[in-house]
């Protein structure tokens, strides 16, 4: 990732006890990174985290964004802060707050991942254990990356389907002379 650069967290699943809000809550920190490209949303990276900490952050963002000329952008999350104090990393905090303005108008793009992340999780994936969260994160991210590719996947899918051939239902169960992969 490189340019202008959203950074975020969220929190996915579990009961909320009462009074609980944000950080403080016992569900599943998910940390998010998307490159703001004006009209359009960019790359995207997702990391579930154990807790909402600087390490956690620094894993996401050494992992995916490029040092040179980014832009991060955040909401003043304190453990965003440690960008400042990494040296190396050759990065610019925009640190903005919520009081100020609206979450979603100062970081629009994860904001529209995080409401689409939501509901793919709640609709298609009804339960999402927390084992198995990074795995649905990354196949959300694989399909947000390469969502311009939708004809190119289809035409793959078809070759495959055609080069396959004829297909029992032997094989299919798993009996004598099932396919192996």
């Amino acid at each position: 990732m490189f340019g202008l650069v959203e950074l975020d967290e969220t929190y996915q699943g579990g009961q909320r006890e009462m009074g609980d809000h944000g950080r403080s809550t016992a569900k599943a920190t998910i940390i998010g990174a998307v490159e703001d490209h004006d009209d359009t949303a960019g790359e995207l990276i997702l990391h579930h985290a154990e807790q909402a900490t600087s390490p956690a952050v620094d894993a996401l963002t050494t992992e995916g964004i490029d040092t040179d000329n980014t832009v991060v952008k955040t909401d003043a999350w304190k453990a965003d802060w440690t960008f400042d104090e990494r040296n190396d990393v050759d990065q610019i905090m925009i640190k903005t707050s919520q009081r100020d303005e609206a979450a979603h108008a100062l970081l629009p793009w994860i904001h529209v991942v995080w409401g689409n992340l939501k509901r793919v999780l709640r609709g298609v994936h009804t339960t999402a254990s927390r084992a198995q969260l990074q795995d649905y994160l990354d196949l959300f991210s694989y399909r947000f990356n390469h969502r311009g590719q939708l004809l190119e996947g289809l035409e793959t899918a078809l070759e495959g389907l055609v080069q396959a051939g004829r297909v029992t239902r032997e094989q299919l169960k798993g009996g004598a002379g099932a396919l192996l992969y």
